[in-house]
């Protein structure tokens, strides 16, 4: 399509789309904010439903992706003007607090604050499932450190280009858990996922796929996580405030029910 449409190919420097993580469909384009660091320049947009920027100069370059329905994404890349192809990115926009919702949808409402109350900003927030239940998919075949191919068998219901999952599987007593990000397009066959980094680990077939949900707190301390499918009705779920390698860090379990609202208070401080 890309090919088709655009005749100076070879001058693209980015490939954009955005993706609704609830509806599976791209973002009305009126209702996004585009910011590229450094040059402060917007892309432009194509009828077919992408972003486009062109004649950028070699460097390294930082997206910024924002509206009031959605959080903020931030992509960072590389382009030297030499290489045969631009990047091609697929943004999944999370819902913000802001976002009109379908009823049926599951989603957690956390406010993080510090020890006075204060809220707090840009922490990074990631609801990890612990329920085998919940996977979202096995594989069918086994893999190897280094692919970038997932041949899977889904619980039904659709991957979106963007989407994060904990890759589980046990290897003579050694458990292997790996995150990792879809990069799949919507001709793609379901059953075949594309990533966007290689595995760390080869995992044999059968090895669970569980999702990964992803937020970053607002200026006032809010964000709100969804949960597009509870195969099994309910589950565990493992929340954490923070990366798990630096300081303050918080994790909470949680047990959801489908299409529940729960609305949390984390308070963290730096003895955390």
């Amino acid at each position: 399509m890309i090919q088709q449409s655009i005749s100076i190919r070879h001058q693209l420097s980015a490939v954009i789309y955005v993706t609704d993580m609830i509806t599976g469909r791209a973002v009305d384009h009126q209702r996004l904010t585009f910011m590229l660091e450094p040059t402060g320049t917007t892309p432009i947009y194509k009828n077919e439903g992408y972003y486009v920027y062109s004649n950028l100069p070699a460097g390294i370059y930082r997206l910024i992706v924002h509206s009031l329905d959605y959080g903020i994404v931030i992509r960072q890349w590389e382009w030297n003007p030499q290489q045969k192809d631009p990047p091609v990115f697929q943004l999944l926009l999370q819902p913000s607090p802001a976002y009109l919702f379908a009823t049926k949808i599951t989603r957690i409402y956390c406010r993080c604050v510090d020890v006075v109350g204060a809220p707090i900003t840009d922490v990074p927030l990631t609801l990890y499932s612990r329920s085998p239940e919940n996977s979202r998919a096995r594989l069918r075949k086994k893999t190897n450190v280094e692919d970038q191919t997932l041949e899977v068998a889904t619980t039904g219901v659709r991957s979106l280009a963007g989407e994060s999952y904990l890759l589980c599987s046990i290897h003579e007593d050694i458990e292997h858990n790996e995150p990792i990000e879809i990069k799949s397009f919507p001709q793609l066959n379901d059953q075949v996922w594309q990533l966007i980094s290689p595995l760390s680990h080869s995992y044999t077939a059968g090895a669970l796929l569980l999702p990964i949900v992803r937020a970053t707190t607002d200026h006032r301390g809010e964000a709100v996580l969804v949960i597009r499918s509870l195969p099994s009705s309910k589950g565990q779920f493992e929340l954490v405030a923070g990366y798990s390698d630096q300081k303050p860090y918080i994790s909470k379990m949680l047990t959801i029910q489908e299409s529940e609202v729960i609305s949390l208070q984390l308070t963290i401080s730096d003895s955390c």
